[in-house]
């Protein structure tokens, strides 16, 4: 039986609100990729040597190091933490088990935001311990610095008198 052109038709493409907010959202996801291939066909040559003859090194050396770092982290503490809610029975070893999936279902650049905005100076962190152990007032606030950490600086062996 011969097969009409309508049904090897293709699906006409219809463009509605839907349409046009997820192109929005995709062009928005983009373009820092279209940004960095840009700037990737520009002459930026001088930025190179400068690059390369001040940081690159430390920069490159850095990378290795933490990349390495996080790798054998992961092999050790992953490995080790698996193998032990799979091999052993222990109070609390099932919630341990979807525990450890937990950093799979979050980005890890949005996990180092919540981490790093715990510990900034407004996060909850810092404020908590200033809380607990009274630390109200600034070192370096206009009116002088607050006495009782003074005098704790001037009695720690560590800090060189002429410091304060």
């Amino acid at each position: 039986m011969p097969v009409s052109s309508e049904s090897r038709r293709l699906p006409r493409l219809r463009f509605n609100l839907w349409s046009a907010g997820a192109l929005i959202i995709a062009l928005a996801v983009a373009a820092p990729i279209f940004t960095v291939l840009g700037l990737a066909f520009t002459d930026t040559s001088d930025i190179w040597t400068h690059l390369y003859k001040t940081v690159l090194g430390l920069y490159l050396e850095r990378t290795i190091t933490l990349m390495f770092g996080v790798g054998i982290g992961t092999l050790v503490i992953g490995t080790g933490t698996a193998w032990l809610v799979t091999m052993c029975r222990f109070p609390g070893s099932r919630i341990f088990e979807w525990a450890l999936l937990l950093p799979l279902a979050v980005p890890a650049y949005v996990l180092a935001f919540v981490v790093t905005d715990q510990l900034e100076y407004a996060g909850t962190v810092q404020s908590a311990l200033r809380d607990m152990f009274g630390w109200t007032r600034c070192v370096t606030c206009s009116d002088g610095p607050d006495p009782k950490i003074t005098g704790f600086l001037k009695s720690a062996p560590w800090v060189a008198p002429s410091s304060l």
